[in-house]
């Protein structure tokens, strides 16, 4: 098992090397919401770098593995991405990188993406809430989907800058199915129809997402449409969540007759907080063909008139009064 270092200085003390060692050396990083800072990243690895080389040098039969390197929410620049870059080249026993929370932008995340294509070891890689967006990052990240098929299992890059073009540029690596892809975060990530579209496009082909938050974006009727032309001939889709967005009623009575008659697969709709759904009764005509439990909008109905007779009951009982003749 491997020991955790939560502060920079005891990471760095961790990694001295001064002699020979002839047992692995499994080390945590994990400095999630400390003042790392760019300056901290880069002393890291060189740290890191500097211990494998000794062992090296020195004919250590012991290893140095790091399993996880947890720097987010650590006030984190581009002017570190190279060196997390070279991490993610040099050391092969790295499975997880933690890279949320900071201020990465395109630039920084362009050269991480490159630097994962020919990556083999890392399955968990965590982006969200970051700067990351445009057509340049995206492109970079479809181009590792193409070349990279672990690293990306669940793709978390919610809270990002994306925006339409970036989403048309990443939709080129979704429909692809070698990167094995079943979870998709793009919430809160200035997605309009033209994005939207994109996706749809992707859905088409894709056959390893199974479940997609597209939540807090600005798609609105021409994105829904697309999707729902979508549904019709994906199988793999089970689960989309579409709320505070800009749907209209247009959008819930187009969907209505996808999952009604044609998709088999998509059990768990979220369409809730749209402003400008006014029909609850469309909404609740929706939900009960994709209700997990097979209830419908009247049976759910006759349900709560069950349990607010029995309250009634208990509360009467429970009085003193005797039952009614």
């Amino acid at each position: 098992m491997a020991r955790v270092v939560n502060s920079l200085p005891a990471a760095l003390a961790a990694l001295s090397l001064t002699k020979e060692v002839r047992e692995d050396d499994a080390i945590a990083i994990v400095l999630g919401a400390r003042q790392v800072g760019d300056k901290g990243v880069k002393a890291l690895v060189k740290a890191i770098l500097r211990n494998t080389r000794s062992r090296q040098k020195l004919k250590s039969t012991g290893r140095l593995i790091i399993p996880l390197f947890d720097v987010s929410v650590c006030s984190l620049t581009d002017s570190c991405a190279e060196d997390i870059g070279t991490l993610i080249k040099e050391i092969s026993s790295l499975k997880s990188l933690k890279l949320n929370g900071n201020f990465l932008t395109s630039l920084g995340a362009k050269m991480i993406f490159q630097a994962l294509e020919k990556n083999e070891s890392i399955t968990n890689v965590q982006l969200e809430n970051n700067r990351i967006g445009g057509h340049d990052a995206m492109e970079a990240l479809s181009d590792c989907l193409m070349a990279n098929h672990v690293a990306f299992r669940v793709l978390q890059i919610q809270v990002n800058q994306v925006r339409d073009a970036g989403m048309r540029s990443l939709s080129r690596g979704l429909a692809l199915n070698r990167h094995g892809i079943t979870q998709v975060n793009l919430w809160r990530c200035n997605i309009g129809d033209d994005g939207m579209v994109a996706f749809a496009k992707a859905l088409h082909r894709n056959r390893t997402i199974e479940v997609a938050n597209l939540s807090y974006n600005d798609i609105g009727d021409p994105g829904i449409y697309a999707l729902c032309d979508a549904l019709l001939v994906n199988e793999s889709l089970t689960s989309i969540d579409l709320r505070h967005n800009l749907l209209t009623d247009r959008s819930i009575m187009r969907m209505i007759p996808v999952v009604t008659n044609a998709n088999n697969t998509l059990n768990d709709i979220k369409v809730e907080h749209n402003e400008s759904i006014s029909s609850e009764y469309l909404i609740n005509k929706l939900l009960d063909h994709v209700d997990l439990n097979n209830i419908g909008v009247v049976q759910r109905h006759e349900e709560k008139m069950r349990n607010v007779h029995g309250q009634r009951e208990l509360r009467r009982l429970t009085s003193g009064d005797g039952p009614k003749t």
